[in-house]
């Protein structure tokens, strides 16, 4: 995660929306941002931003669908437009299929890690797993995404996000009568699996939250 310490004109604010949709826009466009807000990314009915990253337009994108696809392009082919724009396609949905979470690397991040990175994968059943980043292929923006994990039955993809090995998560979930529940883990104490396969029982219930906590 970049801080935001000035609104130089190397930090962008780049939206992702459910529907494959993604603009990205200076950061300095929103230097008169106050408690009311300002207008942003248009958006047809239905749809509804899922994230918004800054980057400094020199890394990569992972996009995922809650079908199982995830996309990874670079921040080479994305354009920045102004803050009030419509945005452009960030990949080729497939049937039915909507954006649930989106994360940004940056080449710096990426050069200095000692130990590779990976893709944190959880579905709304719990089952959740890590893939090393060297399984996404690098494609481009708006092509359809490579399968990320396994689905079982009606089970969608919940979330993704990309974890350092020393990265603690909360993980929150709905345990029926029991209610919310949450529990602590740990990267380097999750399964890492190939893309293709299915993860491995994280809770017992429904997925209601996961909240990075860092190292």
């Amino acid at each position: 995660m970049l801080p935001v310490e000035s609104y130089d004109e190397d930090r962008y604010l780049v939206n992702f929306s459910k529907l494959g949709k993604v603009k990205k826009s200076p950061l300095s466009d929103y230097k008169t941002a106050d408690v009311d807000g300002l207008q942003d990314m248009k958006l047809v009915d239905g749809d509804a931003v899922v994230a918004a990253l800054l980057s400094r337009g020199q890394g990569e994108y992972f996009v995922t669908t809650d079908n199982a696809q995830t996309l990874r392009f670079s921040d080479e082919g994305l354009r920045a437009q102004g803050r009030v724009g419509q945005g452009v396609a960030a990949l080729a949905l497939g049937p039915g299929g909507k954006v649930v979470s989106a994360a940004y690397l940056d080449h710096d991040e990426q050069n200095t890690m000692s130990v590779p990175l990976s893709l944190f994968v959880v579905t709304e059943s719990g089952l959740g797993k890590k893939v090393p980043l060297s399984q996404y292929p690098q494609k481009g923006r708006a092509t359809a995404g490579v399968v990320t994990t396994e689905l079982v039955g009606k089970d969608k993809v919940f979330m993704a996000m990309i974890v350092h090995e020393k990265d603690y998560f909360l993980l929150i979930w709905n345990g029926g009568e029991n209610g919310e529940q949450v529990q602590a883990v740990k990267t380097s104490e999750l399964k890492a699996f190939m893309r293709a396969r299915k993860g491995v029982p994280l809770v017992n219930g429904r997925m209601v939250g996961v909240v990075k906590l860092g190292a």
